[in-house]
C-alpha cells in the first residue's frame, strides 16, 4: 500500500478509534486495488462505520449529555466523520483531507441545542438561573472534553453552588451563613455536585440534621431551655410541619 494511503487510514483509525490498525487490518485494506481503482473511501468507512466507531461515539456523547443519546443522532455523527475531500490528480485521488475529525464532532456536539438544553436545565435545577456566560463556559469545557459530572462539580464548587447552599440554609435556619458553616456549607455544595437538585437537597437538609438544628434553636428561643427526648413530637412537627 501507498506510505500515503497507509498513514491516512493509520490517522484516522487513531482518530475515530483511539488506536492504532493492526497489521492484519492494515493488510485487509487492499494495497494496490485502493489506489488503482479510487476505493479508498470503502475502506475509511469501514471504519467510521464500524461497531467500535459507534460505541467510542455513545461513550463521548453520553459524557457530555449524562445519560445516552439516540441511534440516530450517533449515526449522523458516523456520517460526519465519513465526508472526505479528494482532489484527483491525473484521474487519481492525489490528496485526501478529512473534512471532520472526532474534536469536530465533540466541538460540534457540545454546542448543539440538545446539549445547551442539557446545560440549562443542570444549572436550573441546582437553583440557578443560568446566564449566557455560564452556559457557553458550560460548553467551551465540555468541546475541551470534560464530562457533565466535572463540569457540574464546578458549578456546585464555584459562584453558584456558594450562594445556593447559603441560600439554602438561610431558608432552614433563618439566618445567613457565618464562617463556623462552612462544613454544612461543603457537605451541600457536594450535594449539588454529586447530583442533588436543589429541592431534593432543601428536603434532604430540611428533614435532617440542619432541620433537627433548626428545631432545637427554634425551642430554644422560644422556652429558654435546650431540647430532651420528651420534645421529640414537638421537633418532628417543626422539621415536618
Amino acid at each position: 500500500m501507498s506510505v500515503v494511503y497507509e498513514n491516512l487510514l493509520t490517522d484516522i483509525y487513531k482518530d475515530v478509534l483511539g488506536r492504532e490498525p493492526t497489521k492484519q487490518e492494515i493488510k485487509k485494506a487492499d494495497t494496490n486495488k485502493i489506489v488503482l481503482t479510487g476505493k479508498l473511501k470503502p475502506e475509511i468507512d469501514k471504519v467510521v462505520y464500524s461497531q467500535e466507531a459507534y460505541n467510542r461515539i455513545a461513550q463521548l456523547d453520553k459524557a457530555i449529555m449524562g445519560h445516552d443519546v439516540s441511534e440516530s443522532t450517533i449515526r449522523d455523527q458516523q456520517s460526519q466523520l465519513s465526508q472526505f475531500n479528494f482532489i484527483t490528480y491525473d484521474k487519481s485521488p492525489a490528496y485526501v483531507s478529512r473534512v471532520s475529525t472526532m474534536s469536530d464532532i465533540r466541538n460540534d456536539f457540545a454546542f448543539s441545542p440538545s446539549v445547551r438544553e442539557a446545560v440549562v436545565n443542570m444549572l436550573t435545577n441546582m437553583g440557578v438561573n443560568p446566564s449566557e456566560q455560564d452556559i457557553t463556559w458550560s460548553q467551551d469545557r465540555f468541546a475541551e472534553g470534560k464530562d457533565a459530572q466535572w463540569v457540574r462539580y464546578e458549578h456546585a464548587h464555584g459562584y453558584h453552588g456558594d450562594y445556593a447552599a447559603r441560600q439554602l440554609m438561610s431558608s432552614i435556619l433563618g439566618r445567613a451563613a457565618t464562617d463556623g458553616d462552612s462544613g454544612w456549607l461543603n457537605a451541600m455544595k457536594d450535594g449539588l455536585g454529586n447530583g442533588m437538585t436543589y429541592q431534593q437537597l432543601l428536603s434532604q437538609e430540611a428533614h435532617g440534621f440542619l432541620g433537627d438544628y433548626a428545631a432545637k434553636e427554634l425551642l430554644q428561643k422560644i422556652y429558654g431551655r435546650s431540647a430532651t427526648d420528651s420534645d421529640t413530637a414537638w421537633l418532628n412537627m417543626v422539621k415536618y410541619g
